[in-house]
């Protein structure tokens, strides 16, 4: 259930006079509750009365969203501190405010531990213990049906304010903690005329998606983070992967869900470039790589673990000594077998002799920030193209992009020319059909 919280999109602006006044009144009961709590000794001066209310506003309106979402239960998470929050409508003083006043006031139940799955390239790499759960009280969806805010009329009183979202976001190098890895704060950076360009080429998809008909979700909105900004080699080359974000974010529902989505009438299907990192890496290394074959079907360890054991050791640039938490529960969970008896380091000397040249990605300086740069600049050649020459919309999912099911061949063709004139090799490529067609 909390697996399948979304994270909360911190762009909601209030526009009916019935938002703005619950807001205000909602303020005015943090503040109180705050000084019964013995947390506050005075009252709030006028900026940071402002700050208050609008970190409310989008607040109710992300826990009134969420709470029609049956596979989560209502929950949403929402990561704190200020530079996960730069750049959105909540504050993170008032996000702060809230969380201590609003359990004693019966407004929010909170989920504190909770362990999410972390991925690499689409495949599972290890669980960890991460971002709270949050969700709406009966007591505050109450309280909202009474200014006559409720899931169905939503719209008729907040807006996604797209002006305040960053189209370019930077992020410093991951940190560690303990065994897990969190994500690098947030940096804020210089603009030039290579930044400009990157936000431009992003800006140039919105707006085309913007006038297009899409079925199952509102119209996708981009961003593109980079990675390793604090790194001295960085130069707008980590990373840079493209994010949906927003009330159109389909990037992070499930495969059956995304199957469902329609482009101007007409039913989706997904092209997926298999084992794209592991065929960046011999192209660029200037290796062959049998593609007339799936490159994760090695006999005598299950596909599964060969994924898993490849994604581990490209993203963290070493060979496997153990397997990663989790692993075995989750190979029983999801193939209802038992775990076999091979080893990580095992599995690991298999797939260093079948890929020698995982060998030389640290001499090349190639890592999973350089790969994923690659990767998506690979999918944004494509989406320009089929854009500019075909008048085809293309929505990224990370390795994979979703189109109109009468571009299919011309997207894998876009797709194909792109990935050669970067690596020099043509990928392995997999069309999933949407739901309509099957």
């Amino acid at each position: 259930m909390l697996r399948n919280a979304q994270q909360a999109q911190l762009f909601w602006r209030a526009k009916s006079e019935s938002a703005k006044a619950l807001a205000e009144k909602m303020a005015e009961m943090t503040q109180d509750q705050e000084f019964e709590l013995g947390l506050r000794k005075r009252l709030r001066n006028r900026d940071a009365w402002k700050s208050l209310v609008r970190s409310i506003s989008t607040w109710v309106a992300a826990l009134v969203r969420h709470s029609q979402n049956a596979e989560s239960a209502g929950y949403l998470y929402c990561p704190s501190g200020q530079q996960h929050l730069e750049g959105t409508l909540m504050e993170d003083r008032s996000f702060r405010a809230i969380r201590n006043t609003w359990q004693a006031l019966n407004l929010l139940e909170v989920a504190p531990d909770c362990f999410i799955v972390q991925t690499f390239e689409g495949a599972e790499t290890g669980k960890r213990r991460f971002a709270s759960r949050y969700r709406a009280t009966p007591k505050l969806l109450k309280l909202t049906a009474n200014h006559g805010i409720t899931a169905e009329t939503f719209s008729e009183h907040f807006y996604d304010d797209a002006k305040d979202r960053k189209i370019l976001k930077l992020r410093a190098t991951s940190e560690r903690a303990g065994p897990h890895k969190d994500k690098g704060k947030v940096m804020s950076f210089r603009r030039t005329p290579k930044t400009r360009k990157l936000e431009s080429q992003v800006q140039e998809l919105n707006t085309y998606f913007s006038e297009q008909r899409f079925g199952g979700i509102p119209a996708p909105q981009l961003q593109r983070i980079f990675n390793n900004g604090d790194d001295p080699a960085f130069n707008w080359d980590m990373g840079g992967r493209l994010y949906a974000v927003g009330p159109g974010n389909y990037q992070s529902l499930k495969l059956a869900q995304r199957r469902t989505i329609t482009i101007n009438g007409e039913p989706s299907c997904e092209i997926d470039i298999s084992a794209s990192h592991l065929t960046l890496v011999h192209g660029l290394l200037k290796e062959p790589l049998d593609l007339s074959c799936d490159p994760y079907e090695i006999q005598g360890v299950p596909r599964l673990l060969v994924k898993k054991a490849l994604v581990t050791m490209i993203g963290t640039g070493k060979p496997l000594k153990r397997w990663p938490r989790g692993a075995k529960s989750e190979f029983t969970e999801d193939t209802g077998n038992k775990f076999p008896t091979i080893t990580g380091k095992q599995v690991s000397q298999i797939l260093l002799r079948r890929f020698p040249c995982l060998n030389r990605m640290a001499d090349a300086a190639l890592d999973w920030s350089k790969l994923q740069f690659i990767e998506a600049e690979v999918l944004l050649r494509a989406m320009l193209c089929l854009k500019s020459q075909l008048d085809v919309p293309a929505l990224p999912v990370h390795d994979s992009l979703i189109v109109p099911v009468s571009a299919a061949e011309a997207c894998e063709q876009e797709i194909k020319r792109a990935f050669e004139g970067m690596c020099g090799l043509s990928p392995r490529l997999k069309r999933k059909l949407g739901t309509l067609l099957q």
